[in-house]
């Protein structure tokens, strides 16, 4: 009897532990032990939390909430120091050259300490770094995943058997490693999908995907060469496929769900279907093989269109300036045209290194910011309008009514 009671007592125990288990504390303890044994308590520091794995490094992706309990525990245990207000986006503004996300922030002068926090299916992990360390990175760890948490994923593939992917539910940017992907089934259990990467798996046709909520997909560095509209389902609304081997944009023409196209570096011979399409957004189609366009419209809702890097010979101003684009890049082709900007969307065209002599800037693009042309062309104002003081930077001081004009 006595033995029954001991073990009870332990059982009782033993949930008591599990029911009152608390990682996110333990997390901290565990990084402010750090703090300590370092002399670092007093060092200005921020938490960043992600939904999970930092492949986008943006503001809008973070736990903000989360932060802020992270913080107030790490104060109540001694570290004063906490940066409520530090912004990721703010710092790789001040650094664009700098790609990588991390090493941006390790510029920053608004702190010494970067905590960064991932949470997937139960498991915490902390990453603390920072200005002060160089490139040392701690590494921490609580809780443990929770199974009910986790979703099974159906991986087919050409000529292979069915894998299993076991995958977290709330994971928010899904990367799929398996080549020669046909179909992925069981994705409705994804809670907080946004985007699904099957890119560098030498794929020659597009996966087929059983998701019912919006997402975006990249598809970079495959063999694709074929793209037909009904490969997209309807909640796709953004995808990337750069680098690949698509020839022809005919297929867009009947797609009326996606936002956004990346398609830099492919065979791209036109973009007729790209620049017409009434429901897109931003088109990027640089370092293709474009010479003509035939188009003579663009599409109602394209704000954004970079096809620099092309052999471009001419280009459609008419319907450009009954259009609602915001930014044009066309830098790096062989347009001759007499350039007629008369646009009240347009903010910023990039006709440089273009063989270009002339261009004529209307009295409706007063919004416009920034010209950039070659040095050989000659600029036209109407009125209205006139070229900033050479001193003067884009969006910062710039008065208005003044364009700046960048020569390369």
């Amino acid at each position: 009897m006595k033995k029954l009671s001991i073990f009870l007592i332990y059982l009782i125990g033993t949930a008591t532990c599990s029911l009152y288990a608390d990682p996110q504390n333990d997390l901290v303890k565990s990084i402010y032990a750090t703090l300590e044994k370092k002399n670092w308590v007093d060092k200005r520091f921020a938490f960043i939390v992600w939904p999970d794995y930092m492949n986008l490094c943006e503001d809008r992706l973070r736990d903000r909430k989360k932060e802020e309990e992270f913080g107030a525990l790490m104060q109540s245990l001694g570290a004063k120091n906490f940066v409520k207000d530090f912004s990721v986006d703010a710092e790789k503004s001040l650094n664009p050259e700098i790609t990588r996300c991390l090493t941006a922030l390790l510029k920053t002068k608004k702190i010494d300490l970067i905590i960064t926090i991932n949470i997937i299916a139960g498991l915490y992990k902390g990453f603390l770094y920072g200005p002060i360390l160089d490139n040392r990175v701690f590494h921490f760890s609580a809780g443990k995943t929770d199974l009910s948490q986790q979703a099974t994923l159906r991986l087919e593939a050409d000529g292979k058997e069915v894998d299993e992917l076991k995958i977290h539910k709330d994971i928010r940017r899904l990367s799929i490693r398996n080549r020669f992907l046909y179909r992925i089934t069981g994705m409705s259990a994804l809670t907080d999908l946004e985007t699904i990467n099957v890119s560098d798996l030498d794929l020659q046709n597009i996966p087929k995907f059983d998701f019912d909520r919006p997402y975006s997909i990249s598809m970079n560095n495959n063999s694709i060469k074929d793209v037909h509209a009904t490969d997209f389902d309807k909640n796709v609304f953004s995808i990337e496929m750069y680098r690949n081997l698509i020839e022809d944009d005919v297929w867009f023409c009947d797609i009326d769900s996606i936002k956004e196209v990346n398609i830099t570096r492919n065979k791209l011979r036109v973009a007729d279907c790209l620049l017409s399409n009434d429901h897109v957004e931003k088109v990027s189609g640089s370092f293709n093989y474009i010479s003509n366009i035939s188009a003579r419209k663009i599409g109602k809702k394209l704000q954004f269109l970079d096809l620099s890097y092309n052999g471009i010979r001419s280009f459609p101003w008419n319907a450009v300036n009954e259009s609602s684009l915001k930014e044009v890049d066309l830098s790096n082709n062989q347009i001759y045209d007499i350039v007629t900007l008369n646009l009240a969307t347009i903010e910023k065209v990039d006709i440089s290194k273009n063989p270009t002599l002339k261009v004529v800037v209307g009295e409706k693009s007063k919004n416009l910011r920034l010209l950039r042309i070659s040095p050989n062309a000659v600029v036209e104002f109407s009125n209205s309008l006139k070229r900033c003081e050479s001193g003067d930077k884009v969006n910062k001081t710039a008065p208005n009514g003044c364009v700046v004009v960048e020569y390369e």
